[in-house]
């Protein structure tokens, strides 16, 4: 049986194929407004954002 993934593994996928799109020098939006957009914490956003910049 697959393992659910977790809140992080998808909203990680998400940002990342938003930001394949995205023109050179274009900003993600803010941390208020991804938890808003993704229902889900700051603390989530944070480690989401911070594995994008490292990968």
């Amino acid at each position: 049986m697959a393992r659910r993934k977790s809140l992080y593994e998808i909203i990680y996928s998400q940002i990342e194929k938003e930001v394949q799109k995205m023109s050179d020098g274009t900003q993600l939006p803010s941390i208020e407004k991804l938890c808003e957009d993704y229902g889900a914490s700051k603390t989530v956003l944070r480690e989401v954002i911070t594995a994008l910049e490292k990968d």
